[in-house]
């Protein structure tokens, strides 16, 4: 049986990568593994990133792309202007692009997929697109809000779009509250890199915590308990350390924070936008207080790793959790409830090897990336 050819869009992609382009990146070396053919089309952002670009075998296709409210900076009422045009350029480079691929397959339902999606509509090929997130924060809500074009590219995605992507429970839910039919979603959570044993055996007792992610508004995440939570740890045993891995630009409010907890300040370091895999070798706890998600890259990877995982108790992190049987889940906001967990993977002995080899067992079984893109394969033979 011939492999779908499969052209994954993506808004933004390598060099400039976050969590969903790193997803995709996985499944689609993974998706190459399994004999796919496999290509990203995505928006030339920088003009010194070449057209054309091949990583550990993946071909990436930039196409020109103009942002006119970085041109005329500080000039009012581009937005309409500037999405239309956004659309022409897209659809130029899906026409371009897509006569060589049988699925276009988006990631995140924002403006660029609903143009990309019609264009490849037009060429009569499926079309499916990944949910980034759900709840408050669900895609459709956001691009709602974009413009006053927003619930317009909402309604082009509900008729252009062949398969819609759930990568969590609280997704399907949030794509069934919009009317689409049970047979247009498919249930595909992210995938994971799982190593065929964790990387280093566990200390007896944990003492090197770790945050990976954005400091951002958009990354919703509660620092400020995560800090507070870990100076009254530090305060009881001091030789505790919390590493920060990752950047934004709430990184001076979080400075600013660090300055008042003491000893904490002494014992946490922000280490900036970093390859993750060295601090996972270091870490024994990987804490991830969000509030809001899709599902959190950053637990996986743990997880897969070897490393114990807390997270807050919100339904995305409670399904990649298992309902807290792979990691540990705490109230949001509850200071002393985060403090407590950590000091008991602190003090008893045995703790986080309890931890590390559930999430390890529960990434092997439930997200592993060559799973999952065995999951896509069946799916789009499938429509």
């Amino acid at each position: 049986m011939n492999r779908p050819r499969v052209l994954m869009f993506c808004g933004q992609f390598w060099p400039k990568i976050g969590g969903a382009e790193r997803q995709a990146q996985k499944l689609a070396l993974a998706l190459i593994r399994s004999g796919c053919h496999v290509e990203v089309l995505t928006p030339q952002l920088d003009k010194t990133w070449p057209h054309e670009d091949i990583i550990d075998g993946l071909k990436i296709n930039r196409f020109p792309f103009v942002d006119l409210t970085k041109i005329l900076r500080g000039m009012r009422g581009l937005g309409l202007a500037n999405t239309l045009l956004m659309g022409t350029m897209v659809r130029r480079a899906v026409h371009r692009h897509i006569q060589d691929f049988d699925i276009l397959h988006a990631h995140i339902a924002w403006p660029m997929v609903a143009f990309a999606a019609e264009a490849a509509q037009a060429t009569q090929r499926k079309v499916i697109c990944k949910i980034a997130a759900g709840g408050h924060v669900f895609d459709f809500v956001s691009l709602r809000k974009t413009s006053l074009l927003g619930p317009k590219l909402v309604n082009k995605l509900l008729v252009s779009i062949d398969r819609w992507i759930a990568i969590s429970d609280e997704i399907r839910s949030d794509l069934e509250k919009e009317g689409i039919t049970t047979d247009r979603i498919a249930s595909i959570p992210n995938g994971v890199d799982v190593p065929l044993s964790s990387i280093r055996p566990a200390r007896d007792k944990a003492l090197h915590f770790l945050y990976l992610g954005r400091f951002a508004h958009t990354a919703y995440k509660d620092y400020a308990t995560l800090l507070r939570a870990f100076n009254k740890l530090v305060v009881e045993f001091p030789d505790c350390e919390l590493k920060l891995v990752g950047g934004g630009e709430l990184e001076g409010e979080i400075r600013k924070l660090l300055k008042t907890l003491h000893p904490a300040s002494l014992r946490t370091e922000l280490i900036g936008f970093t390859d993750p895999k060295p601090w996972f070798e270091w870490a024994d706890a990987l804490i991830h207080p969000s509030l809001a998600e899709g599902m959190s890259n950053a637990l996986l990877e743990g997880m897969a790793n070897g490393v114990t995982c807390i997270a807050n108790d919100i339904p995305p992190n409670r399904e990649v959790l298992g309902a807290g049987e792979a990691g540990i889940l705490v109230p949001i906001g509850d200071i002393d409830a985060l403090a407590q967990v950590l000091r008991k993977l602190v003090t008893v002995p045995g703790e986080c090897e309890h931890w590390r080899q559930r999430g390890h067992k529960r990434a092997e079984e439930a997200y592993s990336i060559d799973r999952i893109a065995d999951k896509y394969v069946k799916l789009y033979s499938g429509i």
